[in-house]
């Protein structure tokens, strides 16, 4: 059902996800990293975040999976 709503060409999504308030939210395939990541993430050497520590962030390898339409079983 999902794939159908959706259009989707694949029943699998493989890509980079954020954590945001609590729920990973999927980047779309263009996105680049220095569109999400905090500023000063780049030039570590030179920038250092809060407390004199470099700067760094999380991004997680997400695999979603859909089901076939279960109806008629």
């Amino acid at each position: 059902a999902i794939i159908q709503a959706e259009t989707l060409d694949e029943n699998f999504t493989l890509g980079l996800a954020a954590l945001l308030a609590g729920d990973f939210a999927m980047l779309p395939p263009d996105t680049k990293l220095n569109k999400v990541a905090p500023p000063g993430w780049l030039n570590t050497a030179k920038n250092k975040g809060h407390l004199g520590l470099p700067s760094s962030f999380m991004l997680y390898l997400r695999f979603r999976f859909y089901l076939p339409s279960l109806r008629g079983i």
